[in-house]
């Protein structure tokens, strides 16, 4: 999804974010234990840790990956199970996280399991990603590094690895949370050769388009949106609006943006965005304020966000109480509400 204007059921596979399916467990059904270059024994305990872990049994498959790296310390993707252990147990603990990712991305060697090494970069880049969302946008250079890492791994499949299509499209978050739709969209793009009929998708690619006026080839997928999109009202609304205001057809954009507000029966974050966007550009500064303080108040992810921060700048704003909340929900959820998650699923955690 483009980020500028964040409605959040518009990005494709956004997750929660925070999960060790994400990168190594996932329901992919891929195998993870073949051709690793670890023996039969390890191999078996990284099923076991694997299957404990999707069960939900996660201290013991804490208690396996130690044994695992007791039984050969040189093993990478050991490491990298545990790095996410301190993401997802009760005593959660970036700070090992991150000194375990690192251990892991230093023992890899020729010999290691090209999708390991994609985990171990996805992982990376996962961890960065999630920062970034709490402290500042400055920590997705680093997500994106390791993104990029991931993607270039040998031997991975677009089409049938839901694991590298979520790091196409968190690497299309990261553009366009910075504000770059043009590269947000080319990473949109190859996921639309394998998803052609993903109605979330199909918004996204549109929203990017829209923003940057290629008004035809975002209609295409607006149209596209229309036929598979079922359902979905609130999403051909809202994508509706997204062209009209960056048309520069502003009242028919507010039309567009009540329709899609009726659908809802709860807050939708990126919803009262639209209506900050609608504002700004009728030049109504105070009602600018109101509906971006509403977005805030129940979105405060966006805080870092490129186009919020153009707005607050603009309309000079005061932050300090979000900056305050957003230290408060780093201390008490920064790593919350971590489950096996399928896509399509927010990243409002």
């Amino acid at each position: 999804m483009n980020n500028n204007i964040q409605l959040q059921f518009n990005k494709i596979y956004i997750i929660s974010y925070i999960i060790i399916i994400v990168f190594l467990l996932s329901g992919c059904k891929i195998d993870l234990t073949s051709n690793s270059g670890s023996t039969e024994d390890e191999n078996n305990l990284i099923q076991k840790i694997e299957l404990y872990t999707n069960m939900g049994e996660i201290e013991e498959a804490y208690n396996l990956t130690n044994k695992l790296i007791d039984k050969n310390p040189e093993n990478p993707y050991a490491y990298c199970l545990k790095s996410n252990f301190y993401v997802i147990r009760e005593d959660k603990n970036i700070e090992k996280a991150y000194k375990y990712i690192n251990k892991s991305e230093e023992k890899i060697d020729d010999d290691t399991n090209p999708l390991h090494i994609f985990s171990i970069y996805g992982l990376k880049g996962n961890i960065y990603f999630i920062k970034a969302k709490y402290e500042g946008t400055h920590y997705f250079t680093n997500s994106k590094k390791y993104m990029k890492k991931a993607i270039n791994v040998d031997n991975i499949d677009l089409e049938n690895n839901i694991l590298l299509q979520n790091t196409y499209d968190r690497l299309s978050v990261i553009y366009s949370s910075k504000g770059n739709n043009e590269k947000s969209l080319k990473y949109l793009k190859k996921l639309y050769e394998v998803n052609p009929t993903d109605y979330n998708l199909l918004y996204a690619l549109a929203e990017d388009c829209f923003k940057l006026k290629k008004f035809n080839e975002g209609k295409k997928y607006l149209n596209e949106l229309k036929k598979h999109g079922e359902g979905q009202e609130h999403l051909i609304h809202g994508c509706y609006a997204n062209y009209y205001l960056n048309k520069g057809e502003y009242e028919k954009a507010l039309d567009k943006i009540k329709k899609a507000d009726e659908y809802l029966d709860t807050f939708l974050p990126g919803i009262y965005f639209l209506y900050v966007e609608y504002y700004m550009s009728a030049g109504n500064q105070e009602m600018a304020i109101k509906y971006l303080k509403r977005e805030l108040e129940n979105n405060i992810q966006r805080f870092y966000y490129y186009d919020t921060q153009r707005i607050i700048e603009e309309l000079n704003m005061e932050t300090k109480k979000y900056e305050n909340k957003l230290e408060e929900k780093r201390k008490t959820r920064y790593w919350a509400n971590v489950t096996a998650c399928m896509p399509s699923q927010d990243w409002n955690i």
